[in-house]
């Protein structure tokens, strides 16, 4: 039984504290105490623990929460859910007690691990409730024993709402002292924001009174703030800005929000006025502010050092304008005295010279080109420099492009015995869209270089791509990468730093022994740039250099001959000759690409071992180097291998020094570098492979072109400068034109008025009326044929060219003028609109005299003759070269004159004029110039026979039909 008095003195101390978790622990223990139990625990909501809506953020949980338990060991958890069995029992009677035998026992347990005793749950009202145990009982509690518990526990339960509430309002107390800190850090925070600010800090009035101003005012402006506050605003604006301005704050006042930023010109406490860039926010509906925010921030150094940046720039531009002018005049003042030089050069080494006299003049003619080759590099970096260097994408063919670079080293390759060749990746395509220009001027200075700074060994010109992704997805667009690979001097990593720099060289030295501007590469560095690519160098010094570039262009998918062309030689078996292991591997990727089988030796002795086997190969091919080590057993053996197959001989067009000619015999020459197409040309004529019928028919005469003879075409020479009217003259007498002169620009507007020219060849910079305002004069006549005019100037950039373009010129030559580019305008300038006219640009072939010939006879013809011709030198060379060999004066003289008297009347003048020097050196009985005069027919011959032949192929595929 329950003791009253022990049951009174727990009620009275109840509610002693109120702390929840102290009051709950002293009243529980005082109960297990009093009412000899086992364990009794205080379950709470939990939301009545945390605050009904608490704002800090705690989540509400749908449980009841063990506030208080002893022991708490005796609990399983201290959170129950509030739909566990005993809150269902607790509404039906707030007090309930139940022994272990009875079924409710295990619905209202908390404890664990009991399975007997009695349990009593009292209802602590809305607010949770009071579990009690006691093991020792062995009957519940009566319904007297509840009620007295329950007086008790209806106490207790008052208490905690008392706590609850204390609860309540410390909490609200704390979360209110909260809030005024975090209002007092944001004000002072805010605060110290407005006073340290940089900006100026204002709010205006609707009338634009100054309402507040930030004690930033004071280090900006110069003001106090109080000395701003209540003073209008517009006051300290700039008088001429005041209107436009408050007509803006006027339409700012009717606008809520931001307005957009604005400069004024503020006047400064000291009477200056300082440059505001201020932002506006119109707040006026804001109870807070109730005012128009002006955030303005000092712009005036800025607005000074962008003014100074700005005059900076400008001069900047003149300047470069005023170098760029600079450095077209320079250029301009040096090409007209190159122009007599080059060009009276050009037309000594046509005359009949002796050997030492065209020396001479050839030396002339190379050192005005050196000079000439520095201009435009500096030109060129000008144009760079200052922007105006135009890239120009056109189609192009890359093997075309690299072979014309190689024959132009070609001659100082061969001078040294250097080995040259070039290997294409299979992949990459040979059409191109892209600088063409620009890459065979990239291609060109590294060969140049390369060529120069190797004495001995190779130069191999490698050619790779690969594909990048395009804005076009219908553009194949590619990345080529061209290494040009030498075994000259090297490079030390520290001139290799320098080397793409403008007027720089790997070092001093290098500049004392092969001279050079040290321009080349820093142009190239450039025009890679504008390629889309880069270009660099790797080097060891004594073991040679790579310099590799890549430029971007876009592949042209076209249908190639390349299967019909080597289907000729499909299957063919040939043994090369060749000491060089670079050239072997060119001559067998060459040769994969001709569908060919060819195996390579090094020297002739192992080639006769192979050819033992008759019938083994169809042909032979010997490098001129195979004879240096050759005995005179290994020379028999070759004349009479000529009987069984073709043999065909390998040499440069200029025999170097130390090189030992190959024995007398009918063997085809294949001229180095050797290129894949002449390869072929070679292979197809040795094995009796040509295609007569390749040429087409002979055309109707109706159908001819009709090209009007030089004595038929009337020209008018409008040059100011003696020099270059006497060097043109002399050009156009050689070409077989006639030419009128005018002295500046009236006298030509005059005598074209006068009289019906055909071609006016106009100087730009003339005395009183220059070249563009006599061409303008020109047009706007009314003449019943408008001549054709051709600019002629020494200023070589673009500007000059569109302006030309837009004076209504017809074509450009710069200056120094070459006799090819002369005749090659000229031609084009008398060329029918809709002719089959030859290929223009063809050096060693007069495209006059072809037209004769094309207009008397067809092409069939000319055709045939071209065939003759080039089948009958060969033999005529080797007949000179014996000749020479056995001094025979009276051979040479004959031979020489009949190489000039067929080399002329098939138009090829530098072939002619080389066998006439030979022809009157014979004469004279010279025989120790004839040797070295030789070279020059050679040379003449086959840059002739490169030009015939690409013209006859240009034929064959209907180029110009």
């Amino acid at each position: 039984m329950l003791s009253p008095s022990r049951l009174y003195d727990l009620s009275l101390s109840t509610g002693e504290s109120l702390d929840l978790r102290k009051n709950c622990e002293r009243f529980l223990r005082e109960l297990v105490s009093t009412a000899d139990l086992t364990t009794a625990g205080v379950w709470l909501r939990h939301r009545l623990l945390i605050g009904e809506g608490s704002s800090f953020g705690e989540e509400v949980e749908a449980t009841a929460v063990l506030v208080s338990g002893t022991p708490p060991v005796w609990f399983d958890t201290k959170k129950i859910p509030l739909d566990h069995p005993v809150f269902t029992h607790l509404k039906e009677q707030p007090n309930l007690s139940v022994g272990a035998s009875d079924e409710l026992f295990v619905d209202v347990k908390i404890e664990r691990k009991i399975h007997s005793g009695v349990i009593a749950v009292f209802a602590l009202g809305s607010l949770g409730f009071l579990h009690i145990f006691s093991s020792d009982r062995r009957g519940a509690f009566s319904a007297a024993e509840l009620r007295e518990l329950g007086r008790v526990v209806s106490k207790f339960t008052v208490s905690i709402e008392a706590c609850l509430a204390h609860s309540r309002v410390m909490r609200e107390v704390a979360l209110r002292k909260r809030v005024e800190i975090d209002l007092q850090h944001r004000e002072e925070h805010f605060r110290a924001l407005i006073e340290n600010t940089l900006d100026i800090i204002l709010v205006l009035d609707y009338d634009a009174t100054i309402v507040f101003a930030g004690p930033s005012v004071e280090r900006a402006l110069g003001y106090q703030p109080c000395e701003l506050e209540g003073t209008n605003f517009f006051e300290m604006v700039d008088p001429d800005e005041v209107t436009g301005h408050f007509q803006n704050f006027l339409g700012m006042v009717k606008e809520q929000g931001e307005a957009p930023s604005v400069e004024m010109r503020i006047r400064h406490a000291a009477g200056t006025w300082r440059i505001l860039a201020i932002s506006s926010n119109n707040l006026l509906s804001s109870p807070s502010v109730a005012g128009i925010i002006m955030n303005c921030h000092d712009v005036t150094e800025r607005r000074e050092w962008m003014a100074e940046v700005e005059a900076a720039r400008k001069r900047a531009v003149e300047a470069s304008r005023a170098k760029s002018e600079f450095v077209a005049n320079v250029s301009h003042e040096i090409r007209n005295p190159l122009n007599g030089v080059i060009g009276m050069a050009s037309i000594l080494l046509e005359s009949d010279l002796n050997l030492e006299q065209r020396d001479c003049a050839n030396t002339i003619r190379v050192s005005a080109d050196t000079l000439l080759t520095i201009i435009e590099d500096i030109l060129d970096l000008s144009k760079i420099e200052s922007g105006k260097l135009k890239i120009v994408n056109e189609a192009f063919s890359l093997s075309e492009s690299i072979e014309g670079c190689m024959d132009m080293v070609a001659a100082t390759a061969a001078e040294k015995g250097l080995e040259l060749a070039y290997l294409v990746d299979g992949a990459v395509p040979d059409r191109l869209n892209g600088a063409g220009a620009r890459v065979r001027q990239v291609l060109l200075n590294l060969l140049s270089n390369a060529v120069k700074f190797t004495e001995s060994g190779e130069v191999l010109v490698s050619v790779s791509a690969k594909n990048i992704e395009s804005s076009d997805p219908d553009v194949d667009l590619l990345e080529v990468h061209v290494s040009v690979r030498d075994t000259g001097i090297g490079i030390d990593p520290e001139g290799s730093e320098r080397l793409f720099q403008p007027f720089v060289q790997a070092d001093a030295s290098t500049t004392r022994r092969y001279g050079g501007s040290g321009l080349g590469l820093a142009v190239s560095r450039r025009l890679c740039g504008l390629m889309g690519g880069r270009i660099w160098v790797a080097s060891k010094p004594g073991k040679g250099s790579t310099f590799s570039f890549t430029f971007r262009a876009e592949a042209i998918e076209e249908e190639t001959g390349a299967e019909m062309a080597g289907s000729l030689l499909d299957g063919k078996r040939i043994l090369a000759v060749y000491r060089n292991r670079m050239m072997r591997d060119a001559l067998s990727r060459y040769a994969h690409d001709l569908q060919l089988h060819i195996a390579t030796v090094v020297s002739i002795s192992e080639a006769l071992t192979r050819l033992d086997s008759p019938g083994d190969f169809d042909a032979v091919i010997v490098d001129e180097a195979a004879f240096g080590t050759a005995g005179r057993l290994e020379f028999d053996a070759l004349r009479d291998l000529e009987s069984q197959m073709p043999v065909i001989v390998m040499r440069w067009a200029v025999p170097h020094h130390g090189s030992r000619r190959p024995p007398k015999t009918g063997a085809l020459v294949l001229t180095k570098p050797v290129k894949p197409a002449h390869l072929r040309s070679v292979l197809e004529r040795a094995l009796g492979l040509e295609s007569k019928s390749a040429r087409g028919p002979v055309e109707d005469s109706s159908d001819r072109l009709v090209m009007p003879l030089a004595q038929d075409v009337r020209i008018l020479l409008a040059e100011d400068d003696e020099i270059g009217r006497k060097v043109a003259l002399m050009m156009l007498d050689g070409l077989r034109y006639r030419a009128d002169v005018a002295a500046n620009g009236l006298e030509a507007v005059e005598s074209v008025e006068k009289g019906g020219y055909d071609i006016v060849l106009m100087d730009l910079q003339m005395p009183g009326l220059d070249g563009l305002e006599a061409t303008r004069r020109i047009r706007a006549m009314s003449l019943p044929t408008q001549p054709k005019i051709i600019a002629m100037t020494a200023r070589a950039t673009g500007e000059d060219r569109d302006m030309c373009q837009a004076a209504g010129m017809d074509g450009y030559l710069t200056k120094p003028i070459r006799k090819e580019q002369l005749q090659r305008a000229l031609l084009d300038a008398t060329a029918p609109a809709d002719s089959d006219a030859l290929p223009v640009g063809n050096i060693g072939v007069d495209e006059d005299r072809l037209a004769v010939l094309l207009r008397t006879g067809g092409r069939g013809l000319v055709a045939d003759l071209i065939d003759i011709y080039l089948d009958e030198m060969p033999g005529r060379l080797d007949q000179l070269r014996e000749a020479v060999e056995n001094e025979d004066v009276e051979t040479v003289r004959t031979v020489a004159h009949k190489i000039k008297g067929s080399s002329s009347n098939l138009g090829l003048p530098e072939v002619a004029s080389a066998g006439a020097t030979l022809e009157n050196v014979g004469m004279n009985q010279k025989m120790e110039q004839v040797d070295s005069l030789l070279n020059f027919v050679v040379m003449a011959f086959e840059r002739a026979r490169l030009d015939l032949e690409a013209m006859t192929e240009k034929w064959s595929s209907g180029e110009h039909q």
